[in-house]
């Protein structure tokens, strides 16, 4: 439904919008969930303070998975210099290294579920793969058939991003998570379950002519 919203959206504004959702969507959540992880008494107060300062803001449209969005189609339309790409290089490996020890700590040491608490980690490392892709793997001369499944996955990409949370939820509700068998093989056979029937969806959507004009 922001579609409509973000087609009048020029490269100024796109810029101006990521910056209000790097700070509001990722660095203000990312930073008091870090110090309710790491903190000592001294700032539980004003980590509780911006806790509630923030959300009394309410910058609703620049929260959820829509800068993600609007950072997709930034990133392909427009040139980002060499220096600044080794920096989204570095700055996503080391983001990864870092949430993995957070990981660690909180599983092992503090002993806490780990939800979707550093977004601004992992922000950093979707530009950097972002950039990557369309820097490095797109140079590459590939055959007729990788080419050709490249562009229908990239083609119901969107699709399978609107209807992954509902099959998700469907298999959950069958019995089938992360927890079903032992993570090391449960996930990675989650993640392919979950494409292969979020790209059959998004297929079945796009071959509906009022579906596909006004969904995907």
């Amino acid at each position: 439904f922001c579609v409509p919203i973000f087609r009048r959206l020029d490269v100024a504004n796109e810029r101006y919008f990521l910056v209000l959702s790097v700070f509001f969507t990722f660095l203000f959540p990312s930073f008091t969930s870090l110090s309710g992880t790491l903190s000592s008494t001294k700032i539980d107060f004003f980590v509780s303070k911006m806790n509630y300062e923030f959300q009394t803001m309410n910058f609703h449209l620049t929260l959820g998975w829509t800068p993600y969005f609007i950072l997709g189609h930034y990133l392909a339309n427009n040139e980002v210099k060499k220096t600044m790409r080794i920096t989204f290089y570095m700055s996503g490996i080391l983001s990864y290294l870092f949430r993995t020890f957070l990981t660690i700590y909180k599983t092992h040491v503090a002993c806490e579920y780990v939800p979707y608490d550093y977004g601004i980690l992992i922000f950093i490392e979707s530009i950097s793969i972002f950039i990557f892709c369309k820097y490095a793997l797109l140079r590459f001369q590939y055959n007729k058939n990788i080419r050709q499944t490249a562009c229908f996955v990239s083609s119901h990409s969107f699709g399978i991003y609107l209807v992954h949370f509902m099959v998700l939820n469907l298999l959950e509700r069958v019995g089938f998570n992360t927890l079903s068998f032992n993570p090391l093989f449960s996930i990675p056979c989650l993640t392919f379950l979950v494409f292969i029937l979020s790209l059959g969806l998004s297929f079945l959507i796009k071959r509906n002519p009022l579906l596909n004009k006004w969904v995907v």
